[in-house]
């Protein structure tokens, strides 16, 4: 029998099942899915086989899954499996956000999917009081200067931004820091 695991060594449940398969004497074939994940018709093939659907696989605790609207039970498998193709997250702060973290996987680049998560993404942040955009990024400055965005200097963003571990630490200096009005 050939046993493949999908792990991530993050999540307890995952720790917990590969040790489970290990413990009856099982090598299994570990795939870590976060640094390699499955194309698109390779995980709506293992959702098939599974006999789940794709709403099932989704995992909501942890996750943005309400705030990135997958709780709205009009959206098919097929959007479903699309969003799991791509990422995108916001930290609130006031009359403020910072969007973060706009990851979309490589073989999905070019498809206009990172340009219309920004929107959905940027509407919930404006519902919620939001309406002005900042982020930091040392490689997409060119991307997010097309959908509206513009380089501003540093001082000239709130504390409230300045203030976020993205801005204090994990972005290097050198990152252009790029903001946008939200209005709908």
């Amino acid at each position: 029998m050939s046993v493949v695991i999908y792990h991530n060594p993050d999540c307890g449940t995952s720790r917990n099942t590969l040790a489970l398969i290990r413990h009856y004497d099982v090598a299994p074939k570990v795939v870590e899915y976060l640094k390699t994940p499955p194309a698109r018709s390779e995980l709506a093939d293992l959702i098939a086989r599974a006999g789940l659907s794709e709403r099932a696989v989704l995992r909501r605790k942890g996750t943005p899954y309400a705030e990135l609207g997958l709780d709205n039970p009009g959206l098919g498998g097929s959007d479903l499996l699309d969003a799991m193709m791509a990422y995108g997250g916001l930290e609130p702060l006031g009359e403020h956000v910072l969007v973060r973290s706009i990851a979309v996987l490589p073989a999905f680049r070019g498809k206009g999917i990172g340009r219309n998560i920004v929107p959905l993404l940027l509407y919930r942040a404006y519902r919620s009081g939001a309406r002005t955009a900042w982020l930091l990024t040392d490689t997409a400055a060119p991307f997010f200067e097309k959908i509206g965005f513009r380089v501003v200097d540093r001082q000239a963003a709130p504390a409230a931004v300045l203030a976020t571990r993205q801005a204090a630490s994990l972005c290097p200096a050198s990152a252009p820091l790029l903001s946008r009005s939200i209005g709908f």
